[in-house]
């Protein structure tokens, strides 16, 4: 990966989540807690399953190795309880 389309995936990544606070804000006066969290998990499932499959085709049997790593299954945890906090 080139350092330019490198620069342009994290800028993406911090514009997609500079806005959740405030998304999520504005969108819990129109949804319950678990109806907001299971469309965003939706959402995220779907649209990084994606991504994954259209950018990294060749090395997909490689990351789905390093899935079963325990740190990476201890952060995937991290991030679940993050997310049901966030709210």
């Amino acid at each position: 990966m080139s350092r330019r389309s490198a620069l342009l995936y994290v800028t993406i990544a911090a514009l997609i989540w500079g806005t959740s606070w405030p998304i999520t804000r504005h969108a819990m006066l129109f949804y319950d807690f678990f109806s907001l969290l299971f469309l965003r998990n939706i959402f995220a499932i779907i649209s990084t399953s994606i991504m994954f499959l259209l950018l990294n085709r060749n090395q997909l049997k490689d990351q789905l190795k390093q899935a079963k790593n325990p740190y990476i299954l201890l952060l995937g945890v991290v991030n679940v309880l993050a997310m049901t906090t966030q709210f």
